[in-house]
């Protein structure tokens, strides 16, 4: 039993998410970069907000986004601020934000292994 061929995992139009893609990162720089003109608290949204059936088929890209815009991304862990001192956590980077971006598109399986993943796990616990 092989792997069919003629199923494709990308989508059709490669330019749509490229334009939301870039999108989606100027939103994440602007965002970090207004966090210190904003609340330094905020509660996160409730769970009932984000509990809804399953849609028995996809929205695409810009649908989802728009509810990561308006259910996820106005209520992080809450103390994103830099001036929020109730909690030792860290609020990470912007940069560091992007970074998990390549991270997460190497789909690395870090258990272990040859791959440069692990390589530089490993050289940065060295």
């Amino acid at each position: 039993m092989g792997a069919n061929p003629a199923i494709e995992v990308d989508p059709d139009d490669l330019e749509e998410l490229r334009e939301l893609g870039h999108r989606m990162i100027d939103r994440l720089i602007d965002r970090h970069a207004a966090l210190s003109k904003e609340r330094v608290f905020r509660q996160p949204a409730s769970k009932a907000s984000l509990h809804r059936p399953l849609p028995q088929q996809g929205a695409g890209f810009e649908a989802a986004y728009e509810d990561f815009l308006r259910l996820v991304e106005p209520y992080p862990t809450g103390n994103m601020h830099p001036r929020f001192l109730g909690w030792a956590m860290g609020a990470g980077t912007t940069f560091g934000a992007v970074a998990q971006l390549l991270a997460g598109a190497m789909h690395a399986n870090a258990f272990g292994g040859e791959q440069a993943a692990t390589y530089v796990e490993a050289e940065l616990l060295e």
